[in-house]
């Protein structure tokens, strides 16, 4: 069975929200799977994010935090998870998170034993600071994809939708209106995204558009947040 990946935003720009009773039984039909593959891998994992504070969409990507895992592992890992959750996967290691995300992720970090029985993580607030910093560090992310690769143009859609979800559900124009150059960029991968969501125009022109908007972003490192700037503002 071919792993299924759905886009982080719909094609009308909106996502289905799914309730903690939803959530809980999705991860209860999985934690059987689950537990085989982390045995298999030699792997100890946990869920944070919008699976562990029981504000996942339909759309949502299932973010890990790995603690161990075999050898040479780790590619097959997540490749076994995402056949599994028929979703696309994140890990994050917890040997290199950076420290804009490490408090936050190891405090929402949870068993999917204890999410599956319907128990949920409070979800921290975050501050316009912290998703226009996550915006740079994605766009700076997209920069390193070619979009000329065979793979390319797909890897920059996907971090083209995760841009516009933490604009959308996270920011408002009111909200970062002094950082023009930053809505301006997001406003043009929108239209880029849309059109091919509609299929306007193709999947390598649109990632073209996209990685060049991403390029100017990730230049704008003296308008945007820094990552002490954040911390400060979460603690």
């Amino acid at each position: 069975m071919a792993a299924i990946f759905r886009p982080c935003i719909g094609f009308n720009g909106t996502e289905q929200v799914l309730n903690e009773r939803e959530i809980a039984k999705y991860l209860a039909s999985k934690l059987t799977g689950f537990q085989k593959i982390c045995s298999k891998h030699g792997a100890t994992i946990t869920i944070y994010g919008s699976f562990a504070t029981g504000r996942a969409t339909l759309n949502s990507d299932i973010d890990f935090l790995l603690q161990t895992v075999n050898p040479g592992s780790l590619d097959n890992l997540k490749r076994d998870l995402e056949l599994l959750f028929e979703r696309k996967i994140d890990i994050a290691e917890n040997g290199k998170l950076i420290k804009i995300l490490r408090e936050r992720i190891i405090s929402e970090a949870t068993e999917i034993e204890t999410l599956a029985n319907g128990r949920f993580q409070p979800a921290r607030p975050k501050s316009n600071k912290f998703y226009e910093l996550l915006i740079w560090k994605q766009a700076g992310a997209i920069v390193w994809i070619s979009p000329a690769t065979d793979l390319g143009p797909a890897r920059i859609l996907t971090g083209a939708a995760r841009i516009l979800y933490f604009w959308r559900s996270h920011l408002s124009c009111e909200s970062s209106s002094r950082k023009r150059a930053l809505v301006n960029s997001i406003r043009k991968i929108e239209l880029l995204y849309k059109a091919y969501a509609r299929r306007s125009i193709g999947a390598k022109q649109s990632a073209y558009g996209i990685h060049k908007l991403c390029r100017r972003i990730s230049r704008m490192d003296g308008a945007l947040a820094s990552e002490a700037e954040v911390l400060m503002d979460l603690t």
